[in-house]
């Protein structure tokens, strides 16, 4: 197709998708994904002036120009949704969120590019913080509490494990049930108290795509005790973000530093097994073609 939709958009912070986009670029959803490094005039009081290199997303996706009428409702949207997808993978390892200082919309024909208009998207906090935690929840490392040195070390080991994950786990989004367990998991882990709430979307999108909660477990290798956990935490009592808090008429409580940390563990695993279970598959397609 030889016209598209062009999103530029300059991140903060900058290095949010290193990661997550190789040096090459990213196809997924329907998007070419890519980082430029472009420079940029800095003028001081003086009269002076520099240049400094910035980061720019660039995000192509072929789109006829009778479809713009419906950009924004339609393919601005499932934009957005891929970018709190990835920030979702992105928290497995680093906490944080992007936003974005500059953002373009463009349509381009033929080479020949116009504006379709500006847009701001404010997918989260620019904030970057790294954590290690135990398998209890406690945090073991705080990078403000330490020597650069090993600050610089933790988010190098992070860096490296959301490398690994997200070449294992990105290039299934194409599934829309995965991509949309991502999203709810990176909604989840909003400040508000009813964001744990959408942790339970991840099982629901599971069980749709595999057809029951017992093939679910069955094909993903979840525990049953696991599950029923889960469950029972956002099911049975009067909690924010439960599931049916009108059947308890008791006063909401926040749920337990233990209750949450055990529903987060959950769902990781649950995201990891199906990223397993999708990998699998093009696998053995693999081996079915040769």
């Amino acid at each position: 197709m030889n016209s598209y939709v062009r999103v530029r958009a300059c991140p903060s912070p900058s290095n949010f998708f290193d990661e997550l986009i190789p040096a090459d670029g990213l196809e997924v959803c329907g998007w070419r994904l890519s980082m430029r490094t472009i420079p940029a005039p800095v003028w001081s009081g003086a009269g002076n002036h520099t240049v400094v290199d910035t980061r720019w997303l660039y995000a192509e996706s072929d789109y006829e120009e009778t479809q713009l009428a419906h950009f924004a409702r339609d393919g601005l949207a499932a934009f957005h949704q891929l970018i709190k997808v990835l920030e979702g993978v992105r928290l497995m390892h680093l906490s944080g969120s992007v936003t974005f200082s500059m953002f373009f919309t463009e349509f381009v024909k033929d080479r020949v590019s116009r504006n379709i208009e500006p847009y701001q998207i404010n997918a989260g906090i620019d904030k970057l913080s790294v954590r290690i935690t135990d398998g209890n929840g406690k945090v073991v490392f705080d990078a403000a509490e330490h020597e650069a040195q090993q600050a610089r070390q933790a988010l190098q080991n992070a860096q490296e494990n959301l490398r690994a994950d997200g070449a294992r786990l990105v290039k299934h989004l194409d599934d829309e049930y995965f991509r949309r367990a991502w999203e709810s998991f990176g909604l989840a882990l909003g400040e508000d108290e009813h964001a744990i709430g959408h942790l339970y979307d991840v099982r629901d999108a599971i069980v749709k795509k595999l057809g029951g909660e017992v093939h679910a477990r069955t094909k993903l290798n979840l525990r049953r005790a696991e599950w029923d956990d889960f469950g029972s935490i956002f099911n049975s009592d009067s909690v924010k973000g439960g599931r049916h808090n009108g059947r308890h008429p008791t006063p909401m409580r926040a749920m337990t530093h233990g209750q949450r940390q055990k529903v987060i563990r959950f769902a990781r695993t649950m995201l990891l097994a199906y990223g397993d279970y999708l990998e699998d598959g093009d696998t053995a397609a693999m081996q079915v073609d040769v």
